[in-house]
This record gives C-alpha cells, sequence and structure tokens, in this order.
C-alpha cells in the first residue's frame, strides 16, 4: 500500500546551531539531504528545530498546532540522550493532544525523516487509525 498525495508532515529535532560542542555546518548537508528526500518522494517537510531548554515546549506545541500534520516525526536527538527523555515525552502528549489525526514517527537522521513519515503513514493506512 502507497501513501499518495502531498503528506504535510513536521520534523521535530534539536537545532544543531544551539547544541553544545555540535558543529552545526557538519550536521547541515544532512538537513539538505533530508529536504532533497522529501521533494523527491512528494513530501512537504516542515522542520520544527529546538533549542535545549524551557522554550522548546512552547515551540514545539506552537507548530504541531499550526495546522493538521499527516505526521510528525521526532528526531532521534530527542530520543537518545537519557536528559532528553522528558521532553521526548512532553513533545509525544502534545501530538497525542494537539494533533491527534498525526501518526507519530521517528526518524534516524534528518536524511530519512520523509520515509519515517511514509512508513508510519503506510503502516495507519494498513492497521487502520
Amino acid at each position: 500500500m502507497t501513501v499518495t498525495g502531498n503528506p504535510e508532515v513536521l520534523v521535530v529535532g534539536f537545532d544543531p546551531r544551539l547544541l553544545p560542542g555540535v558543529d552545526a555546518d557538519a550536521v547541515e548537508p544532512a538537513f539538505a539531504a533530508g529536504r532533497a528526500r522529501a521533494r523527491e518522494l512528494d513530501v512537504e517537510l516542515v522542520e520544527c528545530l529546538i533549542a535545549p531548554d524551557e522554550s522548546a515546549v512552547q515551540t514545539v506545541t506552537h507548530a504541531i498546532a499550526e495546522r493538521p500534520w499527516a505526521s510528525v516525526v521526532i528526531g532521534g536527538g530527542l530520543r537518545v540522550p537519557d536528559d532528553a527523555v522528558p521532553l521526548l515525552e512532553i513533545v509525544v502528549a502534545a501530538v497525542r493532544s494537539l494533533a491527534p489525526g498525526a501518526v507519530i514517527a521517528f526518524n534516524t537522521s534528518p536524511v530519512d525523516s520523509a520515509d519515517a513519515a511514509l512508513r508510519a503513514l503506510e503502516m495507519r493506512a494498513h492497521f487502520g487509525s
């Protein structure tokens, strides 16, 4: 089963420019590759890059409530470091509350965000809402 149309996908992840010890210039090619892959797959991908601080909650909730997303992709940076888990829980709760029609997906890097969203959308189509 394939997803048709041009799904609108929100990708939530940390802004590499705001992470201590991360070379944002080294990460940018992965973001660019992810945007190119989304265009190739006909996925409208919108990035919501957040700071690793208390402003993240407001940024995420505003972005999620902005429109009816087909999928919200949660970046690996929110899942891997133990100290990010509370924020991950907030993001998941916000998606479930503010965008109940959106499927939640998980990428492995910025490159495969569109693929992750399409996988999740296909699972929803297969298993139902």
